[in-house]
């Protein structure tokens, strides 16, 4: 496509005016990708450094539970981008505007031969003026990958309290509060600088999840109807029930250049519809520098809730035969987590829900018959 315009059509697909190019490999040396785009890895490569460091402090309470507390902190260098070294001065667009899109005789065109400029600039009779003030008008893009250099931060304090599984009973209960931040781009004025700044990561900041296993006291080797006829044993002996309960803080919402011209933030923001105020943004104007935050604190996204239920119960046909039955339960409350809301402005659901969160679904039911020997 040049302009919108396909080059090539099923009447004619490889057209004589912008051939395909043939795989070289290394054939042509020095000439390889000139006049098309450069895909290169970082000359000396240097692996990423994570330094990590906690603190515990444990403690046991009554009836044998045990608590645990823990600062977790990491810090993360040299992590890999993909350096552009084909850019453009952005500024040069913010200054010249649409001067800089008008079409212009291409001073590549048939320009050597195909051995030695072999890309797809040389069928171009024509190009945009921007192409050519690129710093490497001969390439359409340089791009470096596993380029080392950007840093992040990650901290979070952790709680765990637990107690172990003893007369029928266990219980787990872990909390995480976090906050990491990560080196980015700001906009496209600091990636021609090369120039990063820190942005808070997505990540909901909250999570919490509970999990217990209970073994009901009733049947034969338990506290209750231990010596029970072995038809009362039969229906009423040998349940265990257990659960996992979890809980997400919504994640981080994230915005693309815009023209913040209001208060973003809803008294009540709802799962069901609007998130944030979707009026407080308007389109940025054409060839105006990206100012607004990439996120803005206190907009999230909604976050999800989940309760799993098992019930089971073991059935002795004989000493080398039981039968096992679970009845499973999954999302058992029927709770609807729904994805982020958009944050595309031109989207008519910019601001609002529109469907329910990949891989969260409603209530579901699953039976197990098991033969164990």
């Amino acid at each position: 496509m040049i302009e919108g315009k396909p080059q090539a059509y099923w009447s004619d697909p490889f057209p004589a005016s912008n051939p395909l190019i043939p795989v070289v490999g290394k054939a042509l040396g020095r000439y390889t990708n000139l006049g098309g785009a450069v895909a290169t890895d970082v000359e000396q490569f240097r692996p990423n450094v994570n330094d990590r460091f906690n603190v515990t402090l444990q403690r046991e309470l009554v009836q044998k539970l045990v608590i645990d507390a823990t600062y977790f902190g990491n810090i993360g260098r040299d992590l890999p981008y993909t350096r552009q070294f084909n850019l453009m001065d952005p500024q040069l667009g913010y200054t010249h505007k649409t001067l800089l899109n008008q079409r212009v005789n291409n001073p590549f065109f048939n320009y050597l031969t195909p051995d030695k400029f072999p890309g797809q600039l040389r069928n171009q009779a024509q190009v945009a003026l921007s192409e050519l003030l690129k710093p490497y008008p001969q390439y359409s893009s340089i791009s470096q990958t596993n380029t080392p250099g950007v840093r992040e931060h990650y901290h979070s304090f952790q709680m765990k309290v637990q107690r172990p599984f003893a007369n029928g009973f266990n219980f787990l209960l872990a909390y995480n509060y976090n906050r990491e931040y990560q080196e980015e781009f700001f906009n496209d004025l600091e990636e021609f600088a090369n120039k990063f700044r820190y942005e808070p990561a997505q990540r909901g900041r909250h999570r919490l999840t509970m999990a217990s296993v209970y073994e009901f006291p009733f049947g034969k080797s338990r506290r209750y109807l231990a010596h029970a006829p072995k038809v009362v044993d039969l229906i009423a002996g040998g349940w265990n029930a257990s659960g996992i309960y979890s809980y997400n803080a919504g994640t981080l919402l994230r915005f693309g250049a815009l023209d913040v011209v209001g208060d973003p933030h809803l008294d009540s923001p709802s799962k069901w519809g609007a998130m944030f105020n979707s009026k407080a943004f308007a389109v940025l104007p054409a060839f105006t520098v990206r100012t607004n935050p990439k996120t803005i604190p206190g907009i999230l996204g909604p976050g999800f809730k989940n309760l799993d239920l098992t019930l089971g119960k073991f059935f002795a046909l004989t000493e080398r035969y039981r039968l096992e039955l679970r009845m499973e339960a999954y999302n058992v409350s029927n709770t609807f987590n729904a994805a982020d809301p958009s944050t595309s402005i031109s989207s008519a659901n910019f601001g609002r829900v529109s469907q329910q969160a990949p891989a969260y679904y409603g209530r579901e039911f699953q039976y197990n018959l098991k033969l164990h020997f």
